[in-house]
């Protein structure tokens, strides 16, 4: 597989890559054993890592209940969603109203 991307060109099967005709060996930065060996690690500790709050994770299913607030009571949903939403509605008209009579 290699990619070209205008003036880069990569395959990462090689050790060496060609950046505006300036060739740089890998073998010079990291040495390549010690490279796969650290991407090896890094993706042991990734998995280790997700497999855990996988199965730490002690959430309610369902629907509404990933929510900051209750979807159980409807009456008291809309009361909350017509003081949430209202309140940013009439803001502008509240603001008008008291520059107009500020004088």
């Amino acid at each position: 597989m290699s990619f070209s991307f205008g003036l880069i060109s990569h395959n990462p099967l090689r050790t060496s890559y060609s950046y505006r005709k300036k060739k740089v060996a890998y073998s010079n930065v990291i040495p390549e054993h010690r490279n796969n060996q650290t991407l090896i690690m890094l993706g042991q500790a990734v998995r280790r890592f997700t497999t855990s709050a996988v199965r730490s994770s002690h959430y309610a299913e369902g629907p509404g209940k990933n929510l900051p607030f209750s979807v159980e009571n409807k009456w008291r949903l809309l009361g909350m969603m017509v003081v949430f939403f209202g309140s940013g509605f009439a803001f502008p008209f509240i603001v008008v109203r008291h520059q107009i009579l500020k004088k």
